[in-house]
C-alpha cells in the first residue's frame, strides 16, 4: 500500500497533465478517461518490473524524472508566455 501513495500522488498529476497536453494536441474530451486509464495501468505495470527486475528501476526512475521535468518546463513556458503576452498588451 506504501507504494501506491509514493507513487500514485506523482503519477496522478502526470496524467492529469497528460491528458490536458494530449487535449491541447487533438484528443477528444470523450477519450480521456479511457487515455487516463490506459496511462495508470501502464504505471502500474511499470512499478511491478522495477520490483520484478531491479535491473529497470534506473531506467524506469529516468522516465519519471523525465517526464515531470518536461511536464514542469512546458508549465513554466505557458506561464512566462503569457505573462509577458499580457505585459506587453496591457502597457
Amino acid at each position: 500500500m506504501q507504494d501506491v501513495l509514493i507513487v500514485g500522488v506523482p503519477a496522478v498529476v502526470v496524467i492529469i497533465a497528460l491528458i490536458e497536453l494530449l487535449k491541447v494536441y487533438g484528443l477528444a474530451t470523450r477519450w480521456a478517461p479511457v487515455v487516463a486509464l490506459g496511462l495508470g495501468v501502464i504505471i502500474s505495470v511499470g512499478n511491478e518490473l522495477v520490483a520484478i527486475y531491479p535491473l529497470v528501476e534506473p531506467w524506469y526512475n529516468a522516465l519519471w524524472v523525465g517526464l515531470l521535468l518536461g511536464l514542469v518546463a512546458c508549465g513554466l513556458y505557458d506561464v512566462g508566455s503569457k505573462t509577458v503576452l499580457n505585459r506587453k498588451g496591457s502597457g
